[in-house]
């Protein structure tokens, strides 16, 4: 490839991760007969980074694969032939567009990727940012702001199952997912492959706003998928070469702990029962996997079948991939950090956001300094505060929208104006003037992604009911959301920004939020800021180009999720009716029927579930009948309406036989689900704890060692767990893939 276009590229690609504002787009400088094509391609980078999709679909350069995408042509192939027409038009198209003309295709793959990326940037503005696109325009294959309950988006849910987890009943414009899905080839098809630098990273983007618009996704352990998992986390780490291995992202050492902790996560029943694990500890090794085509549990094993390969030399990445710029890196290396945290795989945490610290430049610290944090306080205490240097030169805070503004944040003293508590600690006197400006100082957006994703780290490692716990996410929270006292203006025309990123600056405050319901003093300002939070989706200002910038980054929950959790702190204070309410409003059915179970209205809640079953039964349903009823019928009845394909309902039957002593039920209950979904740390454990009952001890072996190699802190908790189920006489082999040691436990002490 010629030199000029080969820098060109990627220079593109990294200026569509960036978080900088304004654009970074390069200028055309190749020559040659790309030179019309490059400079096509250059007119799309912003549109695309601002998920301007009527800008980018209307484009005549896009012709070939824009016409099967404009409204009528996807309503007349979904009539004809439902998505699989839709999508066999689609490879067509984009088949066509990247073969011709000949010279230039590795441009035309990258407005392919473009094309994927502003799919999925439409899709996070309607679910996640907002504000809320209303203005239609023929070119675009969906209804830029339709609910999933009506068609053709009704129809596409199905389509956004992932091993055995149904997609969320009322996302916003779900066909925009399923698109970008498929044009980065995380949907079964014959797309073109795409080669760019940067594809690795929006592939994995794409992957988990997918596994976070899943029904149950929770990041305590439920609703995660492997084959998700596998896109997000696991292919940044993997392959020849890893995308995340080049000079500037993460040393070999890192690199290698993170591939060890990442792919026990992968193995289902049938893949650790064929492979029986070995005493000894491994040494962490680089692995690859090939791509599968197959669907479903079999695509999974097929995936498997490349794991555990001979130990061999570091890959290097080309040379050119060390072009990314150092934010970009962090960037790209706080969002593995964060999606590790998810999957809780908090260990290796630290070796991702240490990795995207040395890329920045940037190191923190929570620490004391001597201040107070009443009013009218007068002895000084220790105040626990995040301490911030940076070793570059920063721009500081950036003003590029026009009446931009900070999210409304709500004071101590707006809420109740008797409080004697301060916003934040006043610093003593004594404290000097270099301490003071690392304490104060407003931060940059990708020095505030980094403490978002300490925080992320902190409420997913910890007892989120531990004060001390929300102290420390309160102070980094407090440091995010620091302002400058007067607002900046780069033009006449321009309005004040107070912060470097909307979007971070909201997360702030939801990461706040999150510490002070414990508190009396605080917690009537958090619910207020909670909803005002909910609220601001809909601002006009600023513009879904700003808020999109770190949408990916920030870890900012979408909006669907923000309201289960003011439903769920409602639930937690006894306001069950209103908790209730707000959980069939947003058709989360689990929850609702908690609650009026909890409120003692069982028979309310049966009539509720059997009547939505009778209006549109789903095997989510049918599990919701089964948990009221305690009736295993309906968990199989769950099971045959989804084909043999949603897992919860085998799960749920293995809880019932188990409680019910029928372990032979049970424990072929927990293979099935775990065929199909082997995230599932508990299921793991109470699947060898009945395979222990029933003397299946090789098979017992197997389940344990699946539940170390997930969780190695498992190990001095299993002992005695199974201690409580007495088998004279049992002695059974604990393997630890931590320590390579063997210990004996008998269960009748």
């Amino acid at each position: 490839m010629d030199a000029k276009l080969r820098c060109f590229l990627q220079r593109t690609e990294w200026a569509l991760l960036s978080l900088e504002p304004g654009s970074l787009v390069p200028k055309v400088d190749v020559g040659g007969t790309n030179e019309v094509e490059c400079t096509n391609l250059q007119k799309l980078a912003e549109p695309t980074r601002g998920g301007e999709l009527a800008t980018v679909l209307s484009d005549p350069w896009l012709q070939d694969v824009s016409v099967v995408l404009k409204r009528e042509a996807v309503d007349a192939a979904l009539a004809a032939g439902g998505l699989p027409h839709l999508r066999a038009e689609l490879v067509e198209a984009c088949k066509s567009f990247a073969n011709a003309p000949s010279g230039s295709r590795l441009v035309r793959e990258q407005a392919l990727c473009m094309l994927g990326v502003v799919f999925l940037q439409h899709y996070l503005r309607a679910n996640c940012t907002g504000p809320v696109k209303e203005e239609d325009h023929a070119c675009l294959p969906f209804h830029p702001s339709a609910l999933a309950e009506g068609p053709p988006h009704s129809a596409i849910l199905p389509a956004l199952e992932a091993d055995g987890e149904p997609a969320y009943e009322l996302l916003a414009c779900p066909g925009y997912l399923w698109l970008s899905a498929l044009f980065f080839r995380l949907v079964p098809s014959e797309m073109p492959e795409l080669h760019g630098v940067a594809v690795p990273f929006w592939r994995a983007r794409c992957a988990f706003a997918w596994q976070l618009s899943l029904a149950e996704a929770s990041e305590r352990g439920s609703g995660q998928c492997p084959s998700l998992f596998r896109a997000g986390v696991f292919e940044l780490v993997s392959g020849d070469p890893a995308p995340l291995s080049a000079k500037g992202f993460m040393d070999a050492s890192a690199l290698s702990t993170i591939q060890a902790a990442t792919a026990p996560l992968l193995e289902t029943w049938k893949r650790s029962s064929e492979r029986p694990p070995a005493i000894t500890v491994p040494v962490p090794e680089v692995i690859e996997v090939q791509e599968a085509q197959e669907e479903g549990s079999d695509a999974l094993e097929a995936m498997l079948d490349a794991f555990n390969p001979p130990a061999r030399a570091e890959a290097q990445a080309p040379d050119a991939v060390e072009e990314a710029p150092p934010e970009v890196r962090a960037t790209m290396l706080v969002e593995l950090a964060n999606r590790l945290c998810w999957y809780g795989r908090v260990k290796v945490w630290e070796k991702s956001c240490d990795a995207a610290c040395n890329a920045l430049g940037f190191e923190y610290e929570l620490t004391g300094v001597m201040g107070i944090k009443r009013e009218h306080q007068t002895t000084e205490f220790a105040q626990l505060v995040v301490r911030a240097r940076s070793h570059k030169s920063t721009k500081g805070i950036e003003v590029e929208e026009p009446d931009a503004k900070t999210p409304e944040t709500l004071s101590l003293k707006t809420v109740d104006d008797l409080t004697d508590v301060l916003e934040v600690p006043k610093l003593s006197k004594s404290v000097g003037e270099q301490e003071r400006l690392e304490i104060e100082r407003p931060l940059t957006a990708t020095e505030q992604i980094i403490l978002l994703s300490r925080c992320q780290y902190i409420w997913a490692s910890s007892n989120p009911n531990d004060e001390m716990v929300l102290q420390e996410i309160n102070s980094l929270a407090q440091r995010v959301v620091k302002t400058l006292d007067k607002a900046r203006e780069e033009e006449a025309n321009e309005g004040p920004l107070f912060t470097a990123n909307w979007l971070t600056f909201s997360c702030g405050l939801w990461y706040r939020c999150r510490a002070e319901h414990h508190r009396n003093k605080t917690r009537e300002r958090a619910a207020f800021q909670l909803q005002s939070l909910v609220d601001q989706f809909a601002d006009e200002r600023p513009s879904a180009a700003h808020r999109l910038r770190t949408v990916h980054s920030a870890g900012y929950p979408a909006r669907f999720h923000l309201q289960h959790e003011m439903a769920t702190r409602m639930m937690r204070m006894g306001m069950m009716s209103t908790a209730h309410e707000q959980f069939k409003k947003l058709r989360m059915w689990p929850e609702a029927v908690e609650c009026l179970i909890c409120a003692e209205r069982n028979v309310e809640a049966e009539d509720m579930v059997k009547e939505l079953i009778e209006k549109q039964p789903s095997a989510r349903l049918w599990c919701c009948l089964g948990d009221i009823l305690k009736d295993p019928a309906h968990y199989e009845k769950a099971w045959e309406v989804s084909n043999k394909r949603f897992a919860r309902a085998q799960r749920a039957l293995g809880k019932y036989y188990f409680e019910k002593k029928e372990l032979a039920k049970a424990v072929e209950a927990f293979k099935l689900a775990l065929d199909i979904n082997p995230m599932f740390e508990g299921i793991w454990f109470t699947l060898g704890v009945g395979l222990m009952q029933l003397e299946r001890m090789d098979e017992a072996t197997v389940a344990f060692s699946r539940v170390l190699s997930i969780n190695d802190e498992a190990r001095s908790k299993m002992p005695a767990q199974s201690c409580r189920q007495p088998i004279a006489g049992l002695k059974l082999l604990w393997l630890s893939k931590t320590y390579g040691e063997t210990t004996y436990i008998n269960a009748n002490r």
